[in-house]
């Protein structure tokens, strides 16, 4: 009796998820867009660097809504995806992908030393806390295990909030977070503070001024080589 009403429960789900899904695709070509976003660079660096060191054991910080923790799961990974839901802005973001763990990793609840690798894509900057953030991922894998990190990135400067910077996009007033740009500075105390070193570093630029979200957005974002050039980081430790 239970398998007969799981399975049926499980042809309502598909069949909501189907009609959903074909909704929100007529919506996107209505859109007529003309860009991508950074993910394409961000999610391959990180499936380079899970394949590169074997790491099979994955924490997902900052899932949000997206499906990559659940692409990970069908790549083979075994993946505990995470958000900060409790009472914040982040818990009107439902994720239909896979099932997401309620957890604050700047007072993380993850048992240490228990992942091959935390990730955490384009949502640290959302993090005012983010030293603590940043010591929760670390806290989360085993000694030798890797901690990636994406963010927006200016090399010489700090910048608290992209969202709020004179020269940013219109669609930036919406936004209800904060977006930093975090330099080499506070790239080297994540080195310094913590028992880790870095592994490898990509640098990408998706808008034409100097911060994320400032001058003309660049349609298909581009890895550059010259530090100086970005506005974007791709970063990944290595645990001691």
């Amino acid at each position: 009796m239970k398998s007969k009403l799981l399975y049926v429960l499980d042809l309502i789900g598909m069949s909501l998820s189907q009609f959903r899904l074909k909704f929100l695709n007529k919506q996107l070509l209505k859109e007529n867009k003309e860009y991508i976003y950074e993910r394409s660079i961000e999610y391959g660096f990180v499936l380079d660097i899970l394949s590169e060191n074997k790491s099979l054991k994955v924490l997902d910080c900052g899932t949000g809504s997206n499906s990559f923790g659940a692409t990970l799961q069908h790549c083979g990974y075994l993946v505990t995806a995470t958000d900060f839901k409790s009472g914040s802005y982040w818990s009107f973001f439902e994720n239909r992908h896979i099932p997401v763990v309620d957890d604050d990793i700047t007072n993380s609840k993850i048992k240490a030393n228990s992942y091959d690798a935390a990730i955490c894509i384009s949502t640290i900057e959302h993090i005012p806390d983010y030293v603590n953030a940043f010591k929760g991922l670390c806290n989360a894998v085993k000694p030798g295990g890797i901690v990636i990190v994406t963010c927006p990135y200016t090399h010489d400067e700090y910048y608290n909030n992209v969202y709020k910077h004179p020269d940013s996009d219109k669609l930036s007033d919406n936004f209800k977070y904060i977006a930093q740009s975090f330099s080499d500075k506070e790239v080297n105390e994540f080195v310094n503070n913590n028992p880790v070193s870095i592994l490898k570093r990509i640098y990408f630029k998706g808008w034409e001024g100097k911060f994320w979200r400032t001058g003309h957005r660049i349609d298909f974002p581009i890895k550059v080589d010259n530090k100086e050039e970005a506005n974007g980081i791709c970063l990944a430790f290595r645990k001691q």
